[in-house]
């Protein structure tokens, strides 16, 4: 009776036991059926949770598949990022790379400068020695270069002054003026025509420019302007060929600056067509030199350089014609050394710059080029202090030549060497 009694009490607890047991394994059973959403909806409500370890175990006991998708879609998005960031460090190194070509550009660049200035010093030690370099102690201007011509075309620099600094070249303008409107007119020059614009001889008598005398309106040849932008130093001429040529006088500086490159000028920038000053307006003495150069290359512009005199064609305006003459040779016919011929050149004056020269002149028969810069006083009171110079330095020089004193040099400018014309080829000897 006892017996029964006690098995019986242990019959609630063995049900209990066997209840929790058979809810066990139905939640287990639940889980193993439920879908991975499911799964990945109830791990995040169990975020911060102390038991988010044990339910991810118990995911990955459950869905062992569920951990490595898991895994696998982390290894792309690391793999993803990866991926993005391999274009900036490709962009990253292509910009170190530049910067380095750059920066040896500019060393090579610098290597370059540093070997001509020390060619340049190099070739002065030797002019002083030969006792070169003082013909330029003669001179007031603040700058100049003197150049030999040979028959070959060749030659050298015989002396210098502070041939690279700069200063506004006035009417000395007209040269590379004149030389841009020869080149681009070439074989033409006959032919085409050009009219002088209405409304520019105001604003020129507001600075006593110097003009042609041609009218308002006129019309003749682009070789009458050549003659008449150098002849009688005509600015309106210019005008009229910078407006013909560019459309204005703002879009043929850049037709000038672009020439200057060209010609390798190295401390020039260009504004006016004719000269008129402009503070951002200035060249040196070595780069007009190189445009003096050209100029005497260019067969049409030195025929306007070289002539004593011009009429140019019949208008409405000048029936026979408006004629000039080449004042600065009538000016420099008068010379102390005999052995001194000036064929040509241009002169250069503002009350803002001083007096400016360039000319080609026979010394005892041989050529030379002479450019000066920067002289003070004004052709208007008398002072002709750049005429002055050119005297001083060829009647030295033709001193020099008759004691036999002058020998060949290399050109100090290599730009300027490349302007001049070629020798002439030997022609063929015929066979038979």
């Amino acid at each position: 009776m006892n017996k029964k009694t006690k098995k019986a009490k242990k019959s609630p607890v063995t049900a209990i036991v066997l209840i929790i047991i058979c809810l066990l394994l139905a939640v287990m059973a639940a889980l193993l059926l439920l879908p991975q959403s499911s799964l990945d909806r109830l791990r995040s409500a169990m975020e911060g949770h102390s038991g988010e370890t044990s339910l991810k175990q118990m995911e990955g006991t459950l869905n062992p598949g569920a951990e490595e998708s898991r895994n696998a879609s982390l290894t792309e998005v690391s793999v993803t990022e990866e991926g993005s960031q391999r274009p900036n460090m490709g962009e990253e190194m292509s910009r170190l790379a530049e910067e380095e070509a750059s920066r040896l550009a500019e060393e090579s660049r610098l290597a370059e400068e540093a070997a001509r200035l020390a060619a340049e010093e190099a070739l002065r030690q030797e002019q002083r020695s030969m006792g070169f370099e003082d013909l330029m102690d003669v001179s007031q201007s603040a700058s100049a270069v003197l150049i030999r011509l040979r028959d070959d075309y060749l030659g050298g620099v015989v002396a210098t002054k502070n041939e690279t600094g700069a200063y506004a070249p006035a009417s000395m303008t007209k040269l590379l003026t004149c030389l841009i409107s020869a080149e681009t007119y070439a074989g033409r020059l006959d032919e085409e025509l050009v009219t002088m614009p209405y409304g520019i001889f105001y604003d020129l008598d507001e600075v006593d420019a110097s003009r042609s005398n041609l009218y308002e309106g006129e019309t003749v040849t682009v070789r009458d302007m050549l003659y008449g932008i150098l002849l009688p130093s005509g600015c309106d001429c210019c005008i009229a060929m910078a407006c013909h040529i560019a459309g204005s006088e703002e879009a043929f500086a850049e037709v000038m600056n672009a020439k200057a490159q060209e010609l390798g000028l190295e401390n020039s920038h260009w504004v006016t067509s004719s000269g008129l000053y402009v503070e951002e307006h200035y060249t040196c003495a070595a780069d007009m030199a190189k445009i003096a150069l050209a100029c005497y290359q260019n067969e049409d512009v030195r025929k306007v350089l070289f002539a004593s005199s011009y009429t140019a064609m019949p208008t409405d305006e000048h029936p026979y014609g408006k004629s000039w003459t080449n004042q600065l040779i009538i000016d420099l016919s008068q010379w102390i050394d005999s052995d001194v011929e000036v064929i040509g050149g241009k002169t250069g004056y503002s009350r803002f710059v001083g007096q400016n020269l360039t000319t080609f002149a026979l010394v005892d028969g041989e050529l030379f080029l002479l450019v000066t810069m920067g002289a003070d006083g004004s052709p208007y009171d008398g002072d002709l202090a750049h005429h002055d110079d050119h005297r001083r330095i060829y009647g030295e020089l033709a001193q020099r030549i008759r004691d036999g004193e002058l020998y060949d040099h290399a050109f100090l400018y290599d730009e300027a060497a490349d302007l001049l014309p070629p020798e002439p080829e030997p022609e063929p000897v015929s066979a038979e």
